[in-house]
């Protein structure tokens, strides 16, 4: 079995929208976001805010370990929101995605 990584490079312009609500499919999910946050998770039946750390990483499971660990680790629901206070600038984030083939 082999390992794949997709790396991709997210820019969101100014007064963009919102990255729709979703889990991810691959193992893990490593993300480093900027400081402007935006990102959410879905715990408890409402959405929370996750605020940027700087110099940190974000780790997401993702489905593929939520099945493997037979739900013993969750594959967390989460999306990308704009507050006001952040709309007028440009937002950046680096997901790396880790699955096996």
């Amino acid at each position: 079995m082999g390992r794949m990584y997709t790396s991709r490079f997210l820019h969101y312009a100014p007064n963009q929208g919102v990255l729709t609500a979703h889990t991810d499919f691959a193992v893990l999910t490593i993300l480093h976001q900027d400081l402007n946050g935006g990102l959410q998770i879905h715990h408890n039946d409402r959405w929370m805010d996750v605020p940027p750390i700087e110099n940190t990483f974000l780790i997401n499971v993702g489905d593929m370990l939520q099945h493997w660990s037979e739900g013993q680790l969750k594959s967390t629901a989460h999306r990308v929101i704009y507050h006001d206070d952040i709309k007028a600038h440009c937002s950046y984030r680096i997901p790396e995605f880790q699955q096996f083939s």
